[in-house]
């Protein structure tokens, strides 16, 4: 397996810098600094062979695997010819903290760390957005041999940043399958972990405050759950993190070397996902700030040229693709016939602010007690109408607001974080002297404000505030290094207890059922009773109409009234006899590896049942196969080349005729199948006299031609 070359040559990337970093005080400090220049550096090879290849449409894993083995051969060279080595240390040997500090330790490795390094690999990719465009992107690009855009009904596929799905295609591609994708965010949350520390260091934190710092932001609700998936918030926030550390840096030193390494991780990080330059904006500012003040204007301007430099070369790209698309270098313009979604808020003012600010915190406090998140409703409500805002001005919310308690890897709220830098903020604004804390405090806050400020309000954007509650780690090392480690040792105790349930109960892929003893021990019927298949809904209906509104759906069915204890578990108990937490009893070992990327349903058990019927239909010799539907198809690909040993390429048809501008479109894709979601479509559109028989299941059908067909039916 080829998958060994990309770890070898983050390792000799390492010794390479950790030899010429002799001169960072400290060997820990030394270690981390050389793992963070590693990464960028390696991003740097990912990102310039990724596009390469592309510009000659020869991206494949032959020559990925080629590219790499070349990299590690030369760097294995220069390692030899300098007699470099890695430092001669006991990684494990702590003797410099406290001996409950040390069982901390142990016991995060052993019963946090481990089992999500278990779950990265053994579980498969499966979360929606994974699906829909992470993966599905991924398996296009392969297929053109280039990572220019396609035709899609998904446009997120296309637009969104790529900087994740290349590092993600690279192990894919020397692995040959997808068992170490999520490895990537695995790999992001460690290194995120380190950085923390390397921060709060910068602030004369000592290794007791460090330690600290990186066992909360590795405790991080939301952090675990992403840490297992090929979502790609926690490589954005790495970056974010990489950024802020060598520009703390580079205000010090004011090296060139530093400037370089904090502009390519600022560049790489928003070339991972756009909101990182919200949160940059504000230390954009103070780097800028302080380098005007204490060098002279030709540096700053050599500087800042090397900045914007950087940032042109790796986006120029993207930006062309997307111009020549859409006309507009980041996303569909609302006027443009491929606009699929408006993100940005489009009021803007001191009152949308602060409802845009309050809702963001309203995602991370609420708790499994629906009464409780009832009354955080209603003060809410009172707040927006004291603010004169509309709660759900659809103008700046795409969702409307409602507090609730979710543990999924797509969102989860960090409410022990979030009063730990409450009241770390206050009290380091409150005390007198050390403006540099202030002024990074002031700077967090900001980048958090801005995020509020520029885009919508929606359910799912936790995961895209990591960066505030990353540096929010440190704010709290900062006021907690004063303390006694009492203090310290009894907050990390506790956050590592409430992360073990987000561990071990991960809901799309847990180790214990965690998620069904809970419903029973906290009472915790759901706050809107969803039901997937909609041939039941007459059934619960008839069973549940004393406890759910069944005539407002939205799209789930709202509680009538709030209930005492004993009746919520009652109420539990009537759910799981229906079948309800079923998808929920269940463990990672219970179900295929196969099954488990079927998560479209929470569980997904309608769609891998009806696909496994129709996959009965489809030839292992065909030549491909047209997929019309608005969702991604990667679960449905991977199936099918697990079960015939090869890949099946798949394509979408049926989508707007803008694509034909497209190189990609010009290639010819012959198919014997259409599999899609929208039979309506296919009667509208497809001749009757060309489709021999239709397999039809209540997810998913498959149209089984009777000649081999390469029409896409675009529509206007």
């Amino acid at each position: 397996m080829f998958f060994i070359l990309l770890p070898l040559c983050l390792f000799l990337l390492f010794i390479t810098f950790y030899s010429s970093n002799k001169n960072i005080e400290g060997i820990y400090t030394q270690i981390r600094v050389s793992w963070l220049k590693s990464l960028l550096v390696f991003t740097s090879f990912v990102y310039a062979a990724t596009e390469t290849l592309s510009v000659f449409n020869t991206l494949n894993a032959s020559t990925v695997i080629l590219f790499w083995a070349t990299i590690c051969s030369i760097l294995l060279w220069l390692v030899v010819k300098n007699k470099w080595r890695p430092p001669s240390i006991k990684p494990f040997y702590l003797s410099f903290l406290p001996t409950p500090f040390r069982f901390v330790f142990l016991f995060a490795i052993i019963f946090g760390l481990f089992p999500l390094l278990f779950l990265s690999i053994y579980s498969p990719p499966n979360n929606l957005d994974s699906i829909n465009y992470h993966l599905s992107r991924i398996i296009s690009w392969t297929q053109n041999n280039n990572v220019e855009h396609f035709a899609t009904s998904y446009m997120q596929q296309l637009y969104l940043n790529v900087l994740g799905e290349y590092l993600q295609m690279h192990v894919y591609f020397t692995s040959g399958n997808d068992r170490f994708v999520n490895l990537v965010q695995f790999t992001a949350m460690c290194s995120s972990v380190l950085t923390v520390g390397l921060i709060g260091k910068h602030f004369g934190l000592g290794y007791k405050s460090q330690f600290f710092v990186s066992i909360l932001l590795f405790t991080m609700p939301i952090g675990l759950f992403e840490s297992t998936t090929t979502q790609i918030d926690y490589v954005a926030c790495l970056y974010f993190l990489i950024f802020v550390y060598f520009g703390l840096v580079f205000i010090k030193s004011r090296k060139y070397e530093d400037a370089f390494f904090m502009g390519l991780a600022l560049v790489f990080g928003c070339f991972t996902k756009y909101p990182i330059f919200f949160y940059a904006l504000p230390f954009c500012i103070w780097i800028a700030i302080s380098t005007l003040f204490s060098t002279t204007i030709l540096k700053s301007v050599k500087v800042l040229s090397m900045l914007l430099l950087c940032y042109i070369l790796v986006f120029s790209p993207l930006w062309y693709r997307n111009y020549r698309l859409f006309g507009a270098f980041l996303s569909p313009p609302q006027n443009h016939a491929l606009a699929s979604e408006d993100l940005s808020a489009n009021e803007h003012g001191f009152r949308q602010t602060i409802s845009g600010i309050s809702k963001n915190i309203g995602l991370h406090v609420g708790l499994p007690y629906n009464p409780y998140n009832r009354q955080v409703d209603k003060a809410m409500t009172k707040f927006h109408e004291l603010l004169g805002v509309e709660i759900n001005n659809q103008a700046t919310s795409r969702d409307d607001y409602r507090t609730q308690f979710i543990a999924t890897e797509d969102a989860a709220g960090n409410f022990l974080l979030l009063i730990l830098i409450t009241f770390s903020a206050l009290f380091i604004i409150l005390k007198s002297g050390d403006n540099k804390e202030k002024i990074f405090l002031i700077c967090t806050i900001s980048g958090l404000v801005i995020f509020c400020s520029v885009l919508k309000f929606q359910h799912w954007s936790s995961r895209t505030q990591m960066p505030f509650f990353a540096l929010g780690t440190v704010l709290v090392g900062m006021v907690m290094a004063k303390q006694a480690n009492k203090i310290m040792l009894g907050i990390m105790l506790l956050s590592l207890a409430l992360c073990l349930p987000y561990i071990y109960g991960n809901p799309h892929k847990p180790l214990l059922s965690v998620r069904y003893l809970s419903k029973y021990v906290l009472g915790y019927a759901p706050s809107n009773l969803c039901v997937q298949n909609e041939n039941e809904v007459p059934k619960f209906r008839a069973a549940f109409d004393n406890f759910y509104d069944f005539d407002k759906r939205t799209p789930c069915f709202p509680p009538k009234k709030n209930l005492s204890y004993l009746k919520r578990v009652a109420l539990v108990s009537r759910l799981d006899n229906f079948g309800y937490y079923e998808a929920e009893n269940i463990s990672v070992f219970q179900k295929s590896r196969i099954r488990g990327y079927f998560m479209r349903n929470f569980g997904g058990k309608p769609d891998y049942e009806d696909f496994i019927e129709i996959m009965k239909f489809i030839s292992p010799q065909t030549k491909g196969i047209a997929y019309k539907s608005e969702l991604g198809f990667y679960d449905y690909w991977v199936v099918l080349k697990n079960e015939y040993g090869k890949a099946i390429p798949f394509q979408y048809i049926g989508c707007h005729k803008e694509f034909q501008i497209l190189p990609n479109e010009a290639q010819s894709f012959e198919y014997n199948y259409i599999l899609t979601n929208d039979l309506r479509w296919v009667e509208s559109t497809v001749p009757t006299n060309e489709i021999k028989n239709i397999v039809s299941r209540p997810t998913i059908s498959l149209v089984i031609l009777k000649r081999s067909s390469t029409k896409k039916y675009y529509i206007k």
